[in-house]
């Protein structure tokens, strides 16, 4: 499942638990006084506990792609 928008730190964990695989990230990267890099850790961490919280055990794996969208 790809989503392309509106992905942050507020959203990240609720779309990973729809099980989003592929998050297009725009503005949220260029938050002033925030660090690029802390900021992709962060948004794919709640990804992945999203994703971990609403998968069964035997399902969890694979971490979600994050693509930086040129805003």
């Amino acid at each position: 499942v790809h989503v392309d928008g509106g992905v942050n730190r507020h959203t990240a964990e609720l779309v990973g638990r729809y099980g989003a695989d592929v998050l297009v990230v725009g503005s949220a990267l260029f938050a002033r006084g925030r660090s690029m890099a802390e900021e992709i850790v962060r948004i794919k961490t709640l990804a992945e506990a999203g994703r971990a919280a609403a998968a069964p055990a035997t399902a969890r794996g694979g971490r979600p792609d994050l693509v930086a969208a040129d805003d």
